[in-house]
C-alpha cells in the first residue's frame, strides 16, 4: 500500500477556512477593540432612560449555573433613538443611567461604567490578553497553511 500524495490546493482551502473561522470566532467573542479605544478616548455622554428588562440563566458545560439580567436603555441623538444594553447579576436597574456613545456613530455605545474604562485596562485586557486569544484562535489555520506550503513544497521535489 503506498502512502496517498498531499493535495496542496485542497489544504490551502482548508488552511483559508481554518483561518476565516478563527477570525470570526475572535471577532465575535472579543469584539471590535478599536471601538473601546474610542469610546475611553473621546466618547459623549448622555442621559438614557430603562425601557426593558429581561432576565436569563442557563447551566455551562460543568453544570454550574449562571444567571443574570438584561437592561434595555434607550438615548436619542439628532432625533433618533439608539439603544445601550447593561448585564448584571442582578435585577435592579436604574431607571436612568449615563450612556456613553460615539458621536460619528451613536450605535458604537455602553453603559457608563460598563467594560474596559483606562487605555492602560484596554492594552492589558483588548491588546494583551486579546492577541493570545487571537494567537488560540488563527493556530489551526497557521498551522494547516505551513502544512499545505510543506506538501506544495514536496510536490515540486525541494526540502521542506
Amino acid at each position: 500500500m503506498s502512502k496517498a500524495e498531499p493535495r496542496p490546493l485542497v489544504q490551502y482551502v482548508w488552511a483559508a477556512l481554518w483561518l476565516t473561522g478563527g477570525v470570526w470566532f475572535w471577532y465575535a467573542m472579543a469584539g471590535n477593540p478599536l471601538n473601546e479605544l474610542a469610546l475611553i478616548r473621546s466618547a459623549e455622554v448622555r442621559q438614557a432612560n430603562l425601557v426593558d428588562t429581561s432576565s436569563f440563566d442557563g447551566e455551562d458545560a460543568r453544570g454550574d449555573y449562571y444567571e443574570g439580567v438584561h437592561g434595555l436603555y434607550k438615548f436619542q441623538v439628532g432625533g433618533k433613538d439608539f439603544y445601550a444594553v447593561s448585564t448584571q447579576s442582578h435585577s435592579r436597574f436604574d431607571s436612568i443611567a449615563l450612556v456613553e456613545y460615539l458621536t460619528e456613530d451613536p450605535s458604537i455605545n455602553r453603559v457608563k461604567g460598563d467594560g474596559v474604562q483606562s487605555v492602560g485596562e484596554w492594552l492589558w485586557r483588548k491588546l494583551g490578553l486579546g492577541l493570545v486569544f487571537a494567537c488560540f484562535c488563527l493556530t489551526p489555520g497557521v498551522a494547516q497553511l505551513n502544512s499545505a506550503y510543506k506538501a506544495h513544497r514536496h510536490r515540486q521535489g525541494l526540502p521542506a
